[in-house]
């Protein structure tokens, strides 16, 4: 039997009384009935069943437990909600059928309390529902809605509506015009309590495993349309839910299908809940039930799992709400809402609880692995969405939420990093954090120091411990191959051993032993910091022949030279500086084979103690029992006095063990070799003055050669092949000349040994050379003789002459001072003279000093004649009265005569007598003019004279200043022809005109023949 404890018949009566009296008031509630279920609420029907079993929890102060199922049989589908806590009273049912009022006001709307402690309540403030009008939800879906409680039950059902309404006239038409949109929730009837263990009476549904249950609400779902939305209302219950309704510890969902369970969501969240009273001011704007609510909550949840997304991307006010939120967590908040529930009301309390929810996202900030996982870098989505993302950025950035750290503090890579860069930077006082590429918007948004590697390297700071900077090197070793880092990373800071700090790994020296070098001002990297991005980026380890290169070494060998050398070493304490030096050398040494070429050439200004106990420069000196010990004219190292002074380490210090070749570039800034600066003079000349020689071959202590050694020196350099190739390498122009000079030691040697000289037996070159010198009897090499200046041939001595040397000159001229002047010389070899004079003076050369004796050419004779008496000139005829050097071409006269000083005769001074002055008439003979064909340019006649003189003496043709020929009567045949050969400029014509003029018979044959020598 079913009682009606609930008095439904009274409300009944009352509603449709007043229906009957005022037909609009039906139509009002029908509409609003309609409103609710198929507007405002159509898709939150299991939230308002949620948010209904949460009150009823919050007002029996249990943990409240939800089963959420969906039954099918043979009357239909139903979906069942069954929940803990208070019951249905007549409160409760007079709200559920007044669609506008609701039992929760006054003290009940603000009074709820939790079973559990552990609970987070975003709606903390009162309870949740909003004055149950929710509850209309249930019409979207079903037309017959029971609530059953263990003190009674209520039912709402289409069918038992309409006979209802059919007994009031005055609605007839409106409820014929609704059809099935009849308002059924504002006519409760009886329905059977809640006994758990026995059958319901809706349906014959088993509830038994329901028993402990304190109410059930049974839907019976209207079609299949209506199934569909409860399922997919079902399959989106998930920790938001809880989370919005905190009364509830556990909601069962049962869709017949499977079968699930939530609970424990706090475990799942990172949550941050703050409350607090709404200021009154904010309230007076707000509906009448509504202002009794004077508490606000907010709360912030984030996954614990990262890969776990957030629900929703609504605001929950607490249940979700059409509000969009791109903010990256789940946020359940009193917001006002407006009447449909799904919107927050604009006005002063919404932006109340926007500030409030800010600050509270500032301590979830704080909790979560990564802040900037919280900030939001797309576009707002709507109005309230951009007012949260304003108001909780600027939360960010002024809250310490990073580590403690405010945002600004810190600094981002804007490229690739590792988590050992960053712990490894973590020390430097930058801020520097990891942050993953797709963040860096994030970080900029919040003010955060986006930076190049390059440019946090450039800012490291002073201070870190020496281990530390090799963390922080290791760290950056692997960005070393990025162009900008690698420009950062060249004046990183440096700790040195002495306690110091450089920028700037270049020149510095990675010690590999327990005994760092200790030379002053040489920096050396502090033990615990070295390590092997330093030496990439210019660090040189202490075993690099280039640390003795530095700067620092050769301060301290020019210091060590100018206080010890000449001194006792008995009497010197300053000796630390010789000592680190020779600590050095001995490490390079070991891992290298060294020259002294290798290494700079002040390093054999090293002091080093001799065998009289004075300091010498390593270069002076010679090793014991050497080569240069028996052949070379130094004192003698004493290496006993010296600790570190190996055979090694004073072999690359220079000190002499034999006579050795080696490569120095010209220009050097110091070059100790004997007559170095009168050869780079002897280089400009052959070479030219604006020509660059990169290296050129030398051999020292040529100067110091023992004066009976010099058999061994020549049988050494005829053995060694460096020696060997370092005396006959000359040297060219590194542009490529045609020039070619001598090597230094190939000029040094010339030199010493006056070179030319004569090495066979030609007695035309004997005749105008010196023998070779008695130091080179036993050298037999042909090739090394010549090097040294030996001439055998005519063609030797064209060979020596030919270049622009102004050494080999100077030699030949001096022999040629020795020799008796007159002296005949054989008329080839003076032709080899000649020619190898004028191709010299063409290319340039300049005499270091002025013949006093050349070969010059008397009438048909070569003789040895002092320079003042000879000159220079392309005219044959000047032979016939003067001491002349022949030059075959009028544009390289002047050059030989000013290389050797020498006048230029001038036909137009020549003193000449005979007929020619005027006191006898010559006899004029005509050239046959066909001769003029034969030999373009003779003149057409000459004067023949009974006698012709010039500047007294005889000679037998002469070409005057004015052009005209003199021939001597009683000359030789050859006379006129070579008068007209000189005057046409057709020297080599000379024996053809000679036969021209000789026999005019052969004419037409001369003729015919010279049509080969046309040139056009």
């Amino acid at each position: 039997m079913t009682t009606d404890p609930f008095r439904t018949a009274e409300l009944r009566s009352a509603v449709l009384t007043a229906w009957e009296r005022s037909p609009a008031r039906f139509r009002e509630d029908a509409n609003t009935e309609e409103d609710h279920a198929t507007g405002y609420y159509r898709d939150r029907v299991i939230v308002e069943l949620a948010q209904n079993a949460a009150d009823a929890a919050a007002r029996a102060g249990v943990a409240g437990r939800l089963v959420l199922r969906l039954v099918e049989d043979a009357h239909g589908v139903r979906l069942i909600a069954a929940n803990t806590g208070t019951g249905l009273d007549a409160d409760g049912v007079a709200s559920l059928s007044s669609l506008r009022a609701s039992a929760k006001t006054g003290a009940t709307a603000g009074a709820t309390t939790y079973a559990t402690t552990d609970a987070t309540p975003a709606a903390s403030a009162g309870a949740v529902g909003r004055f149950g009008v929710g509850f209309a939800a249930v019409r979207s879906v079903s037309d017959d809605i029971t609530v059953a409680s263990r003190e009674g039950g209520v039912r709402f059902s289409l069918d038992q509506s309409r006979p209802a309404l059919a007994g009031i006239p005055a609605l007839a038409q409106q409820i014929d015009a609704r059809g099935l949109a009849l308002p059924v929730l504002r006519l409760p009837f009886p329905a059977p309590a809640h006994q758990p263990g026995a059958e319901a009476t809706v349906g014959t549904t088993d509830l038994a495993d329901l028993a402990d249950l304190d109410t059930v609400v049974t839907l019976v779902l209207r079609d299949a349309t209506a199934v569909g939305a409860v399922r997919q209302q079902l399959a989106a219950v998930d920790d938001a839910l809880l989370l919005a309704l905190p009364a509830l510890a556990v909601i069962e969902v049962d869709d017949g299908h499977e079968r699930r369970e939530l609970s424990d969501a706090q475990s799942r969240w990172i949550s941050v809940t703050r409350t607090g009273a709404v200021p009154a001011d904010l309230l007076a704007h707000r509906p009448v039930e509504e202002r009794a609510r004077t508490q606000w909550a907010v709360t912030w949840a984030y996954p614990r799992d990262p890969s776990r997304p957030v629900t929703g991307a609504v605001v929950h006010a607490p249940t979700p709400t059409d509000e969009p939120l791109s903010l990256p967590a789940l946020l359940l908040a009193t917001f006002p809402l407006d009447p449909s529930r799904r919107h927050v009301a604009e006005g002063p309390l919404a932006q109340f609880v926007v500030r409030a929810a800010a600050e509270a996202f500032g301590e979830l900030a704080r909790q979560v692995p990564d802040p900037l996982d919280l900030v939001p870098t797309g576009l707002p989505r709507g109005r309230l969405d951009a007012e949260l993302c304003d108001a909780t950025i600027s939360e960010l950035r002024a809250a310490p939420v990073f580590s403690g750290r405010l945002a600004t503090d810190l600094t981002v890579i804007d490229g690739e990093s590792s988590p050992a860069l960053v712990a490894a930077l973590a020390r430097t006082g930058l801020g520097v954090i990891e942050v993953d590429r797709r963040r860096l918007s994030a970080a900029r948004l919040l003010g955060m120091q986006v930076r190049t590697l390059a440019d946090i390297v450039d800012a490291l700071p002073d201070g870190l411990t020496p281990g530390q900077w090799r963390d922080l090197y290791d760290a950056l070793a692997p960005s070393a191959d990025d162009r900008p880092v690698r420009e950062a990373l060249d004046a990183i800071l440096v700790p040195c051993a002495d306690g110091g700090t450089v920028r700037g790994a270049h020149g510095l020296v990675l010690s590999q032993s327990a005994e760092p070098p200790a030379l002053d001002g040489l920096r050396v990297v502090h033990p615990g910091a070295a390590h092997p991005l330093l030496r990439r980026l210019g660090a040189l380890p202490d075993d690099d022949p280039a640390v003795l290169a530095l700067p620092a070494v050769e301060r301290a060998v020019r210091r060590a030279a100018e206080e010890l050398l000449g001194h006792d070493v008995e009497e010197s304490d300053e000796t630390d500086d010789v000592t680190a030096v020779l600590m050095l050398v001995e490490r390079v040494v070991a891992g290298h084979d060294l020259a002294p070429a290798d290494l700079p050439s002040w390093l054999s200004l090293v002091p080093l103690p001799d065998e009289d106990g004075t300091w010498q420069r390593a270069e002076e000196l010679s090793w014991p029992g050497s080569w240069a010990d028996d052949h070379l004219d130094l004192a003698v190292v004493d290496p006993a006095s010296l600790v570190r002074l190996t055979e090694a380490t004073a072999r690359v210090l220079g000190v002499r063990f034999a006579l050795s070749a080696q490569l120095v570039a010209p220009d050097a800034a110091e070059v100790s070799l004997p007559g170095w600066s009168d050869y780079e003079d002897y280089l400009e000349s052959v070479l030219g003055p604006d020509e660059i020689v990169d290296a050129v071959w030398s051999v020292a202590d040529l100067d110091v050669v023992e004066d009976d050694a010099w058999p061994a020196v020549m049988d050494l350099l005829a053995r060694d092949a460096d020696l060997h190739r370092a005396l006959g390498t000359g040297v060219r122009a590194g542009t490529g000349g045609a020039h070619e000079a001598l090597s230094y030691p190939a000029w040094y040697l010339r030199d010493t040994f006056g070179a030319p000289w004569a090495t066979g037996e030609a007695q035309a070159v004997a005749a105008i050379l010196p023998p070779r010198p008695a130091e080179l009897d036993q050298l037999t090499d042909p090739a090394l003789l010549r090097v040294l200046g030996g001439v055998s041939t005519d063609a030797d001595l064209a060979s020596f002459l030919a270049p622009a040397d102004p050494v080999a000159w100077d030699g030949f001229f001096a022999a040629l001072g020795e020799t008796t002047p007159g002296t005949a010389v054989d008329l080839a070899l003076a032709r080899v003279v000649w020619g190898a004079l004028e191709h010299a003076c063409a290319a340039g050369l300049e005499l270091d000093r002025l013949p006093d004796a050349l070969i010059a050419l008397h009438g048909a004779t070569a003789r040895i004649t002092a320079a003042e008496e000879v000159v220079v000139t392309d005219q044959p005829m000047w032979a016939q009265v003067r001491a002349v050097v022949p030059v075959t071409g009028p544009h390289r006269v002047s050059a030989v005569a000013d290389a050797l000083d020498c006048e230029v005769p001038d036909a137009a001074g020549a003193s000449v007598h005979g007929d020619v002055d005027g006191t006898a008439e010559p006899q004029v003979r005509d050239v046959p003019g066909w001769i003029g064909t034969l030999v373009p340019g003779v003149p057409g006649q000459w004067a023949e004279h009974a006698q012709l003189s010039v500047d007294g003496r005889d000679v037998d043709w002469w070409v005057a200043a004015d052009g005209g020929l003199h021939v001597r009567a009683g000359a030789p045949a050859s006379a006129p022809a070579r008068a007209c050969a000189q005057a046409a400029g057709r020297w080599a014509d000379r024996y053809l005109l000679e036969i021209a003029l000789r026999d005019g018979q052969r004419h037409g044959d001369l003729v015919a023949g010279s049509a080969w020598d046309i040139t056009l």
